[in-house]
Parts: C-alpha cells; structure tokens; sequence
C-alpha cells in the first residue's frame, strides 16, 4: 500500500541524534516507508532519536504501532527514542490509550 500524498518523513542529523520529523498522518498507509526511515535511523551511529509529531495530522492505532515498533528497534539497537511536539489530537490518543508512559517526551 503506497504513503497517502499528505505523509512525509524528514531524517536530519543534530550532533549525536537523529531527527524523524513527521509531517500528516500516521497511519498504516506508511507503514512500509516509517520502517525503512527508521531502520536507517537506528544504523546512522546516532545515540538518539527524537521523533517530532509537530506536524502530524492524524495518528490512529496503527501508527501508534509504528511508534512502537520505532521504539523497539532503537531499544534493540541501545538507542535512546523520544517523542517531541505532540500535537493536541495526536496527545489525545496517546491519552486515551495511556501509552504516552512508554515513550520519553520532550
């Protein structure tokens, strides 16, 4: 299933962490392009990753995954995973689903 036209991911290099910016909706329309993202997140030798939700749209349980996933293969790699600038409906179903308190946030 290809991205929907509104997903975009952005790696950027910031001293020791690596950047994931998202941009639109998280969902499972993305799921093979976030994998690959964060595959190669996780093999650029960065001791952090933060993703940035600033500009996510929309989060449903399948990108909740996907953040889980990208949680589990940094944990694997010994690679610290935050989240940062959540945005108000994507932190509502990080409240509703109280997942929130397994990821870092910054």
């Amino acid at each position: 299933m290809a991205p929907t036209p509104q997903f975009s991911l952005t790696l950027t290099r910031q001293g020791d962490s690596t950047v994931v910016a998202v941009q639109g909706d998280l969902d499972i329309s993305c799921e093979e392009r976030w994998n690959a993202q964060i595959a190669e997140a996780c093999s650029s030798g960065a001791a952090k990753i933060q993703i940035d939700l600033g500009l996510t749209t929309f989060i449903d349980s399948s990108g909740l995954r996907l953040l889980i996933v990208a949680k589990n293969a940094a944990d694997d790699a010994a690679i610290a995973l935050s989240l940062a600038n959540i945005p108000l409906p994507v932190m509502r179903v990080f409240q509703l689903t109280g997942l929130l308190s397994q990821f870092e946030t910054e």
